[in-house]
Order: C-alpha cells, then sequence, then structure tokens
C-alpha cells in the first residue's frame, strides 16, 4: 500500500496502513499465525535507526508476541517496566534482546516521555505491549527508513483484536495516531493521566 501525507505535516508525515493487532485489554493474546517463525536479534537483517518502545506492567503473557513481532522491522526494543511488576515479565524482554529499565510508574505521559529518553535513535515506535505488528506492516516502516530520509511523523492504523481470536472481524473497530515520530520535533506531554505529543 503507499503512503500518504497527513494535512498538519505534509512535508514530513506518513500514513502507514497496515494494521497493528491490539488485543482486547485485560486478555491473554497467543502467538500470532503469522509469527511461526520469528526473527532473532542476532538476525542478519539490516538494522534500521528506529527504537521500539513499549511500556510494561505485569505481561508476562503476551510480551514475548509483542517483542518476536517487532523484531523483524530491525530496530532496538526498549521497555519501560512499572517498578511494581511482579511477574517475569523483565526477564521475558531481556531475553528477547530488549534493554529494559525499570521506573516507578507516574503517569502515562513520564512514563513514555521518560522511555523516549533512554532511546538510543530519535525515530521512535511506541507500542503497546498488548500489540501484534504485522509482517507487511513491518516491511511498509522499513521501506521508509531503507528508501532515504523517513516521514519525521507516520500514522499508525490499528485494529481491535477480541478475546479468544488471533486477527481482526472482516469490519474491526480501528483508529489512527501518530506512533512512529522523530523525538527531535515530537515529545510525549507531562499529563498522567494521558501520552499526547507535543509536535513542533
Amino acid at each position: 500500500m503507499t503512503a500518504r501525507p497527513t494535512r498538519r505535516h505534509s512535508p514530513a508525515a506518513s500514513l502507514a496502513r497496515h494494521v497493528t493487532l491490539p488485543a482486547w485489554k485485560g486478555t491473554r493474546i497467543g502467538h500470532h499465525p503469522s509469527l511461526q517463525n520469528p526473527v532473532s536479534m542476532s538476525s542478519p537483517l539490516p538494522p534500521i535507526p528506529l527504537s521500539i518502545l513499549i511500556r510494561t506492567f505485569n505481561e508476562a503473557d503476551r510480551i514475548a508476541a509483542t517483542i518476536e513481532s517487532a523484531l523483524p522491522l530491525g530496530g532496538e526494543i526498549v521497555i519501560i517496566n512499572n517498578g511494581a511488576t511482579t511477574d517475569d515479565t523483565a526477564a521475558i524482554a531481556e531475553r528477547l534482546g530488549a534493554r529494559v529499565f525499570t521506573r516507578a510508574w507516574e503517569g502515562f505521559g513520564p512514563q513514555r516521555h521518560f522511555g523516549e529518553a533512554q532511546c538510543t535513535h530519535d525515530f521512535i515506535f511506541s507500542l503497546d505491549a498488548d500489540e501484534i505488528v504485522t509482517p507487511e506492516m513491518c516491511a511498509e516502516i522499513r521501506g521508509h527508513f531503507l528508501s532515504g530520509a523517513p516521514p519525521r511523523l507516520m500514522v499508525v492504523r490499528k485494529a481491535v483484536v477480541f478475546p479468544h481470536r488471533d486477527k481482526p472481524t472482516r469490519w474491526p473497530f480501528c483508529h489512527e495516531q501518530v506512533l512512529i515520530y522523530d523525538r527531535r520535533i515530537a515529545r510525549t506531554g507531562p499529563n498522567p493521566n494521558w501520552d499526547k505529543l507535543d509536535i513542533t
């Protein structure tokens, strides 16, 4: 699929139209069928300058599937783990090659803002711990980076996956949001109630 600019930032924005597959909050997601042969961090896949940023809190039943789906992007995985976590989330993420930081929860905005500062790369993909990145989306995102200067803001379209299903319905509930961004022009604000980007 082709990318299109957003209205507000048309010179430096693109629409990644392939969906991610978030699980309904509070349910366990299994390995998506497309992840039967996950790519490891040691894969010869050419890396791209992208940090995949994930906040976690007791996500041991799902974090492996999320990380494995993002590994084919070829970027680094950064986990900001809630200090009150009581399960093996951090250990699972570290085994899969992620960089893990533990921090007391101060709210949605402060937690992601802290994570942005820990990322090696300026380009960040904010991913939830219960989401799956499809192979098609990985290919589209990598294409933006490998073809030259990527758009500095990218809108990601998500589709909800309901409990006990491994893919969206035929007409899923979807929403779009800027989730891939250059932190030099976009940073998460300090509001603890949400993680809205402040874009300059």
